[in-house]
Protein backbone atom coordinates (compact mmCIF):
# COMPACT_ATOMS: atom_id res chain seq x y z
CA UNK A 1 0.00 0.00 0.00
CA UNK A 2 1.45 3.42 -1.18
CA UNK A 3 1.92 5.99 1.78
CA UNK A 4 3.48 9.40 1.38
CA UNK A 5 6.78 10.19 1.56
CA UNK A 6 8.27 6.47 1.53
CA UNK A 7 9.56 4.23 -1.16
CA UNK A 8 7.14 1.67 -2.57
CA UNK A 9 10.31 -1.02 -2.93
CA UNK A 10 12.55 -1.28 0.29
CA UNK A 11 15.88 -2.61 -0.25
CA UNK A 12 16.43 -5.97 1.56
CA UNK A 13 19.29 -7.29 2.76
CA UNK A 14 19.98 -10.10 -0.10
CA UNK A 15 19.82 -7.65 -2.81
CA UNK A 16 22.28 -5.32 -1.40
CA UNK A 17 24.53 -8.31 -0.56
CA UNK A 18 23.89 -9.45 -4.34
CA UNK A 19 25.30 -5.83 -5.42
CA UNK A 20 28.41 -5.88 -3.14
CA UNK A 21 29.38 -9.58 -4.31
CA UNK A 22 29.08 -8.42 -8.28
CA UNK A 23 31.03 -4.63 -7.54
CA UNK A 24 33.20 -6.88 -6.00
CA UNK A 25 33.83 -9.71 -9.01
CA UNK A 26 34.42 -6.43 -11.44
CA UNK A 27 36.67 -4.93 -9.19
CA UNK A 28 38.73 -8.95 -8.95
CA UNK A 29 38.69 -8.84 -13.05
CA UNK A 30 39.76 -5.22 -12.96
CA UNK A 31 42.75 -6.49 -11.29
CA UNK A 32 43.26 -9.79 -13.35
CA UNK A 33 43.14 -8.51 -16.49
CA UNK A 34 44.94 -5.15 -16.15
CA UNK A 35 46.86 -4.53 -12.95
CA UNK A 36 48.67 -7.77 -12.45
CA UNK A 37 50.52 -7.96 -15.78
CA UNK A 38 51.65 -4.65 -15.77
CA UNK A 39 53.31 -5.35 -11.88
CA UNK A 40 55.10 -7.93 -13.58
CA UNK A 41 57.06 -5.71 -15.86
CA UNK A 42 57.95 -3.65 -12.91
CA UNK A 43 61.45 -3.46 -11.51
CA UNK A 44 61.05 -3.52 -7.51
CA UNK A 45 63.66 -0.89 -5.96
CA UNK A 46 66.62 -3.98 -6.04
CA UNK A 47 70.43 -2.60 -4.65
CA UNK A 48 71.87 -5.52 -6.63
CA UNK A 49 73.30 -4.21 -9.85
CA UNK A 50 72.18 -5.82 -12.87
CA UNK A 51 74.82 -6.75 -15.49
CA UNK A 52 74.63 -7.37 -18.92
CA UNK A 53 77.05 -8.79 -21.58
CA UNK A 54 76.91 -7.14 -24.89
CA UNK A 55 78.81 -9.65 -27.55
CA UNK A 56 81.01 -7.92 -30.22
CA UNK A 57 79.54 -9.13 -33.73
CA UNK A 58 82.30 -6.93 -35.61
CA UNK A 59 84.66 -9.38 -37.34
CA UNK A 60 87.94 -10.40 -35.02
CA UNK A 61 91.06 -8.77 -36.28
CA UNK A 62 93.55 -9.79 -38.50
CA UNK A 63 97.02 -10.77 -37.10
CA UNK A 64 99.89 -10.91 -39.63
CA UNK A 65 102.90 -12.87 -38.82
CA UNK A 66 105.89 -12.71 -41.45
CA UNK A 67 109.91 -13.71 -41.24
CA UNK A 68 110.66 -9.91 -40.91
CA UNK A 69 107.96 -7.94 -38.91
CA UNK A 70 104.23 -8.56 -37.41
CA UNK A 71 101.43 -6.57 -37.40
CA UNK A 72 97.73 -5.89 -36.64
CA UNK A 73 95.15 -5.17 -39.47
CA UNK A 74 91.65 -3.66 -38.14
CA UNK A 75 88.78 -6.59 -39.00
CA UNK A 76 88.66 -9.19 -41.61
CA UNK A 77 91.50 -8.52 -44.05
CA UNK A 78 93.23 -11.04 -46.93
CA UNK A 79 96.64 -11.18 -48.16
CA UNK A 80 95.98 -9.93 -52.07
CA UNK A 81 99.51 -9.61 -53.74
CA UNK A 82 103.13 -10.78 -52.46
CA UNK A 83 105.74 -9.49 -55.21
CA UNK A 84 109.18 -10.76 -54.46
CA UNK A 85 110.99 -10.14 -58.03
CA UNK A 86 114.27 -7.98 -58.94
CA UNK A 87 111.99 -4.42 -58.63
CA UNK A 88 110.96 -4.70 -55.34
CA UNK A 89 109.85 -6.85 -52.50
CA UNK A 90 106.03 -5.96 -50.86
CA UNK A 91 102.98 -7.39 -49.41
CA UNK A 92 99.59 -5.83 -49.98
CA UNK A 93 96.62 -6.97 -47.88
CA UNK A 94 92.85 -5.78 -48.79
CA UNK A 95 90.16 -5.23 -46.29
CA UNK A 96 87.44 -7.79 -46.61
CA UNK A 97 84.48 -6.06 -44.43
CA UNK A 98 81.62 -4.55 -46.19
CA UNK A 99 82.28 -1.34 -44.10
CA UNK A 100 85.85 -1.05 -44.82
CA UNK A 101 85.52 -1.76 -48.49
CA UNK A 102 88.11 0.15 -51.32
CA UNK A 103 91.19 0.05 -48.37
CA UNK A 104 94.40 -1.70 -48.96
CA UNK A 105 97.61 -1.84 -47.03
CA UNK A 106 101.27 -2.25 -48.50
CA UNK A 107 104.48 -2.63 -47.37
CA UNK A 108 107.60 -2.97 -49.18
CA UNK A 109 110.90 -4.64 -47.56
CA UNK A 110 114.38 -3.70 -48.72
CA UNK A 111 113.48 -3.47 -52.42
CA UNK A 112 111.86 -0.79 -52.83
CA UNK A 113 110.72 1.37 -55.95
CA UNK A 114 111.98 5.07 -55.67
CA UNK A 115 109.60 6.19 -58.17
CA UNK A 116 106.59 5.33 -56.47
CA UNK A 117 104.27 8.43 -55.51
CA UNK A 118 101.38 9.41 -53.48
CA UNK A 119 98.81 11.75 -52.87
CA UNK A 120 99.38 12.29 -49.03
CA UNK A 121 102.33 11.68 -47.01
CA UNK A 122 102.61 10.48 -43.26
CA UNK A 123 105.95 11.84 -41.99
CA UNK A 124 107.75 9.41 -39.84
CA UNK A 125 110.26 9.84 -37.15
CA UNK A 126 111.96 6.86 -35.55
CA UNK A 127 112.31 7.10 -31.43
CA UNK A 128 114.19 4.98 -29.60
CA UNK A 129 113.79 1.93 -32.50
CA UNK A 130 110.04 2.68 -32.67
CA UNK A 131 107.69 4.68 -35.29
CA UNK A 132 106.59 7.95 -34.12
CA UNK A 133 103.82 9.70 -36.49
CA UNK A 134 103.48 13.21 -37.67
CA UNK A 135 100.90 15.13 -39.05
CA UNK A 136 99.56 14.06 -42.50
CA UNK A 137 99.67 16.00 -45.54
CA UNK A 138 96.47 17.81 -47.65
CA UNK A 139 96.47 16.48 -51.11
CA UNK A 140 100.14 17.23 -52.40
CA UNK A 141 99.11 18.89 -55.04
CA UNK A 142 98.02 21.69 -53.52
CA UNK A 143 101.38 22.61 -51.68
CA UNK A 144 103.53 21.19 -53.94
CA UNK A 145 105.73 23.52 -56.50
CA UNK A 146 104.74 22.74 -60.10
CA UNK A 147 101.92 20.86 -59.24
CA UNK A 148 98.17 22.08 -60.31
CA UNK A 149 95.58 22.12 -57.80
CA UNK A 150 92.54 20.44 -57.24
CA UNK A 151 90.67 23.86 -58.23
CA UNK A 152 92.07 24.23 -61.36
CA UNK A 153 93.27 20.76 -62.92
CA UNK A 154 92.86 20.84 -66.49
CA UNK A 155 91.47 17.48 -68.44
CA UNK A 156 94.87 15.80 -68.58
CA UNK A 157 98.18 16.07 -67.81
CA UNK A 158 101.22 15.64 -69.09
CA UNK A 159 103.40 12.76 -68.55
CA UNK A 160 106.01 14.59 -67.52
CA UNK A 161 104.22 16.36 -64.82
CA UNK A 162 102.95 13.62 -63.84
CA UNK A 163 105.11 12.83 -60.62
CA UNK A 164 106.65 15.88 -58.99
CA UNK A 165 108.99 16.16 -56.20
CA UNK A 166 107.64 17.20 -52.16
CA UNK A 167 108.80 17.85 -49.52
CA UNK A 168 106.38 17.26 -46.08
CA UNK A 169 107.84 18.24 -42.43
CA UNK A 170 111.33 17.71 -43.67
CA UNK A 171 110.16 14.43 -45.47
CA UNK A 172 111.56 13.88 -49.26
CA UNK A 173 108.72 12.02 -51.31
CA UNK A 174 107.27 11.92 -54.86
CA UNK A 175 103.93 13.61 -55.19
CA UNK A 176 101.19 12.17 -57.49
CA UNK A 177 100.20 14.82 -60.01
CA UNK A 178 97.98 12.90 -62.26
CA UNK A 179 95.64 10.93 -60.00
CA UNK A 180 94.69 13.35 -58.04
CA UNK A 181 91.29 12.10 -56.54
CA UNK A 182 92.94 8.82 -55.71
CA UNK A 183 93.33 8.51 -51.71
CA UNK A 184 96.60 7.11 -51.52
CA UNK A 185 98.47 7.91 -48.69
CA UNK A 186 102.76 6.84 -48.23
CA UNK A 187 104.47 6.51 -44.71
CA UNK A 188 108.51 7.48 -44.96
CA UNK A 189 111.17 9.09 -42.95
CA UNK A 190 114.25 12.11 -43.92
CA UNK A 191 116.44 8.47 -44.20
CA UNK A 192 115.13 8.98 -48.25
CA UNK A 193 112.43 8.97 -50.76
CA UNK A 194 110.03 6.28 -49.57
CA UNK A 195 111.80 4.90 -47.07
CA UNK A 196 111.46 3.78 -43.16
CA UNK A 197 114.58 2.15 -41.65
CA UNK A 198 113.97 -0.44 -38.52
CA UNK A 199 115.70 -2.63 -36.79
CA UNK A 200 114.13 -5.70 -34.76
CA UNK A 201 115.82 -8.06 -32.46
CA UNK A 202 116.55 -11.06 -34.06
CA UNK A 203 116.15 -10.16 -37.92
CA UNK A 204 118.64 -6.84 -37.43
CA UNK A 205 118.04 -3.75 -39.66
CA UNK A 206 116.00 -3.41 -42.58
CA UNK A 207 114.06 -0.87 -45.25
CA UNK A 208 110.00 -0.86 -45.46
CA UNK A 209 107.99 1.72 -47.32
CA UNK A 210 104.24 1.65 -46.06
CA UNK A 211 101.03 2.72 -48.53
CA UNK A 212 97.56 2.69 -47.48
CA UNK A 213 94.94 3.21 -50.33
CA UNK A 214 91.52 4.08 -48.62
CA UNK A 215 89.03 4.78 -51.66
CA UNK A 216 85.75 3.71 -49.16
CA UNK A 217 82.94 6.12 -48.86
CA UNK A 218 84.14 7.37 -45.85
CA UNK A 219 87.78 7.58 -45.55
CA UNK A 220 89.77 6.60 -42.54
CA UNK A 221 93.66 7.82 -42.59
CA UNK A 222 93.63 7.11 -38.81
CA UNK A 223 93.47 3.65 -39.31
CA UNK A 224 96.69 3.48 -41.67
CA UNK A 225 98.39 4.96 -38.27
CA UNK A 226 96.51 1.85 -36.22
CA UNK A 227 98.01 -0.33 -38.50
CA UNK A 228 101.67 1.22 -38.36
CA UNK A 229 101.67 1.49 -34.65
CA UNK A 230 100.98 -2.20 -34.11
CA UNK A 231 103.77 -2.96 -36.56
CA UNK A 232 106.73 -5.06 -35.16
CA UNK A 233 110.23 -5.53 -37.33
CA UNK A 234 111.66 -8.91 -35.93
Amino acid sequence: MYKHGKPVYKLTRRPLLVILILIGLILAGGYVKFIKPASKNTITGSTQARVTTIKNTGPADTKVDEKLFSLTLPGAWKLSAQDWDARYHSYQWNSQDQKSAGRWFRVYVDTIPSDQAVNYLLPITIQEGTMAMGQVSDNCVNFTKGAIPEDQRPATVSITQSTIPSRWELVDFLCDNASVSHQVVGASTSAGVNTVILSGPSQGQHKYFFMFDDNNISPDFGMFERILGSFTPK
